[in-house]
């Protein structure tokens, strides 16, 4: 689905932003998707995993 996601990007240039691409309890998944889209011009949201600072820093912990 990841590499879906950045090739599907990556043709159509016109995609610049993906709000909640993954199960907000997926956390490997999101860790691997955020280091694909590293170098990216696409951003990523998730207002689930990053609606709270309790969960940001809790997410944030976890994808380093």
């Amino acid at each position: 689905m990841i590499d879906y996601f950045f090739k599907l990007c990556n043709d159509k240039q016109i995609i610049q932003y993906m709000e909640d691409p993954l199960h907000f309890n997926d956390i490997i998944g999101w860790n691997k998707l955020l280091t694909k889209f590293k170098d990216s011009k696409v951003k990523i949201g998730s207002r689930r995993v990053y609606s709270t600072l309790e969960k940001a820093k809790k997410n944030c912990e976890t994808y380093s």
